[in-house]
């Protein structure tokens, strides 16, 4: 998560139907590390990602995973990543 903590600024948004909306590296980092942690597998096949203008991607995406209570989940979805002075400043995630 360190790592990924590297890409957000303090300002940087992220926001999906499914987890919420969050603001900065500690809201970002806090979600994604409790999401991860709710799975004892997942993983994204990414199906597709499009430039739509410069700086705004369109990834196309199945997540795919299993609950720690042994459940199989697998969701398509698309997510919007918009980077700015090379810091992700936005990302949502739509689910299909």
């Amino acid at each position: 998560m360190g790592e990924i903590g590297k890409m957000f600024s303090d300002r940087s948004t992220y926001s999906s139907a499914d987890t919420g909306v969050y603001l900065g590296i500690d809201q970002i980092i806090n979600m994604m590390s409790n999401f991860h942690a709710s799975f004892s597998k997942l993983s994204w096949i990414v199906k597709g990602i499009k430039e739509l203008r410069p700086g705004v991607a369109e990834i196309d995406f199945v997540f795919r995973g299993i609950t720690k209570a042994g459940q199989t989940v697998e969701n398509p979805g698309t997510e919007y990543v918009i980077v700015f002075d090379d810091k992700i400043q936005h990302i949502e995630v739509r689910s299909k």
